[in-house]
């Protein structure tokens, strides 16, 4: 069994958001034709708007670091956390599905500790009040995931999971 495992991004999805991009920016090339002064600006919205979808593809494509990471040290999400949530701050780990999107739940045992997390998710927590302050869901729908393998290693950790 793996000490470690890493979840990667998932290069199917950055394939898509370039095939989409290049599909708008074929759009707002279509509406640039046009006569019209205010179709002229939507087509080149949509040009300029599958551009940033094309570019944050190919960087996703090509950038390929570590999304999770679950080890003998606890759990990390380097999209949120700048340091790992340790096995000891972690009361239960669930796979829930929601949303349509599989999601890792974690349970912690003491209230977040904000300053381990990322500057945007701080902001955009903060703005949620009623959120429950105990719990983290880390999505994994744009991951390439051995659920198999996953599980096996929340239940050597000793989690609860379901």
């Amino acid at each position: 069994m793996k000490n470690e495992i890493v979840l990667h991004p998932s290069s199917t999805h950055s394939l898509v958001l370039i095939i989409l991009g290049g599909g708008i920016i074929m759009m707002g090339a279509f509406l640039l034709d046009s006569a019209i002064f205010l179709v002229m600006i939507l087509g080149l919205l949509n040009v300029l708007l599958g551009l940033i979808g094309v570019f944050f593809g190919l960087l996703a494509l090509l950038h390929v670091r570590s999304k999770i990471t679950l080890s003998d040290l606890g759990i990390k999400d380097s999209r949120i956390l700048k340091e790992f949530v340790t096995w000891n701050e972690i009361d239960n780990v669930e796979l829930i599905y929601e949303n349509r999107h599989n999601k890792l739940l974690v349970s912690l045992r003491d209230e977040i500790d904000f300053s381990n997390f990322s500057f945007l998710y701080k902001s955009f927590k903060s703005k949620k009040s009623n959120q429950f302050q105990k719990e983290l869901k880390l999505d994994l729908s744009s991951s390439e995931v051995n659920y198999g393998e996953l599980l096996l290693f929340l239940k050597q950790k000793n989690l609860h999971t379901y």
